[in-house]
Parts: C-alpha cells; structure tokens; sequence
C-alpha cells in the first residue's frame, strides 16, 4: 500500500477551514481533478455519507467517498475508490499560530499493479499523489485566504 502526505498552514479560523474543507457546496472548488458531483447520500460529513463525483478531463474517472469518521473541525476519514485505486484519505486541522495547520494523508493501494507495480508507485504514482494532495490544500488555501470583496 503506497502513502502520501501533505501540509498547509492557513490564515483562517477552525471554524472557516472545517466549513470550507466540510461543505458540499464548496468542495468543487478546492479538490484536485474534480469534475462535477453526481450522487451524494446522506448528511455529509456525517459518518455513513457517501458522494460520487466525476474528475476532469484525464483525470481519476468515477471516484466514490464515504466518510468514516468526522470530528468536527478536527479530522475528516474518507474512504475512496476511483478507477485506479482505493485507500483512505485522512485530513486533520489544528490550530496553530492564527492560522490553523491542515494535514492529508493519503494510504491507497492500486486496482490493477501489474508486474511493474511497485516500481511504477514509487517512480511515479506516489510523487502524483502528494502532488495532487498539495494542489488541494494549496486551492483551499487560496480559497480561505481570499481577500472579501469590497463595499
């Protein structure tokens, strides 16, 4: 099983990171790839939610998330599965400083390795996932820390 992490340290109170990283009506605007939400069942984040969405163009197909466990501006568990992989993405917050320190971590496993498996996830797929969590916080970050319009 291949893991990637990522960290961002946000200008905003726990309370805006959580909505934000949390909310339905926002996640389209942060997640690395996403296309466009095709089911959701249940209260998400509530554990027991599921959400099916469609990545962009190239991207990961179909993936569909189900929350494992949510604690409240705290930590989020979702378990995923897409067209080439499924693991666990666990993302916690934390108040540091003003701001408040946002971690991802990705544990996954690929669908189909291969014979070339593991040297294809250490050469290439695991870089891709940190990347791809380092977008995501990064677009969250831009997100929160956006200047509120004027007047």
């Amino acid at each position: 099983m291949g893991k990637a992490r990522a960290t961002e340290l946000i200008s905003c109170s726990l309370a805006e990171a959580w909505d934000t990283l949390a909310g339905l009506a926002t996640f389209s605007n942060w997640v690395d790839g996403f296309g466009k939400l095709v089911s959701d069942e249940g209260e998400w984040p509530a554990p027991g939610s599921v959400i099916t969405w469609e990545s962009a163009p190239r991207g990961r197909g179909t993936v569909r998330e189900e929350v494992l466990d949510a604690r409240q501006r705290e930590r989020l568990e979702v378990e995923f599965a897409d067209d080439a992989a499924s693991g666990l993405v666990a993302t916690a917050l934390a108040i540091e400083g003003d701001g408040v320190r946002i971690e991802q971590q990705i544990n996954y496993r690929l669908s189909d390795p291969g014979p070339f498996g593991i040297v294809a996830d250490l050469l290439f797929v695991r870089g891709e996932q940190r990347r791809s969590l380092e977008r995501s916080l990064g677009n969250l970050k831009a997100l929160l820390e956006r200047s509120p319009p004027e007047g």
